[in-house]
């Protein structure tokens, strides 16, 4: 959730302007049983951590927070299908090139002007 309209530099992605509302981020995190909560873990710290992906720039400014969080363990990647459907389905504005430097979709992050928080979630 981005509590008010922002402009962060992302990495090598430049500046971003994101405007208030709610966004989904899909991502992935093979590396055994522990790969996943540690990637999760990571992403919500906001400080004391090296600034990597895409989503690390995101999350750690100060209007940003996480609402919800979804996660299923698994030994195949399904975010790049998980990322497609939420920006078909559900009328996602992508933001184009987050978090999606490794694959070929349009974008790993997703802006809902036009859902709430709970119609999202029970879509998903």
């Amino acid at each position: 959730m981005v509590s008010r309209d922002i402009s962060i530099r992302v990495g090598c992605m430049g500046l971003i302007h994101f405007k208030a509302g709610l966004y989904t981020y899909t991502g992935s995190a093979l590396g055994g049983k522990f790969g996943l909560y540690n990637r999760i873990s990571r992403h919500l710290r906001k400080y004391g951590k090296r600034l990597k992906w895409h989503i690390d720039y995101l999350l750690s400014a100060d209007v940003v927070y996480v609402k919800s969080l979804c996660a299923s363990h698994s030994a195949f990647r399904f975010e790049c299908s998980i990322a497609t459907a939420l920006l078909s389905m559900l009328n996602g504005v992508p933001i184009i090139g987050f978090g999606c430097s490794d694959c070929r979709c349009l974008s790993h992050l997703h802006y809902f002007r036009f859902i709430d928080h709970d119609e999202l979630l029970d879509s998903i």
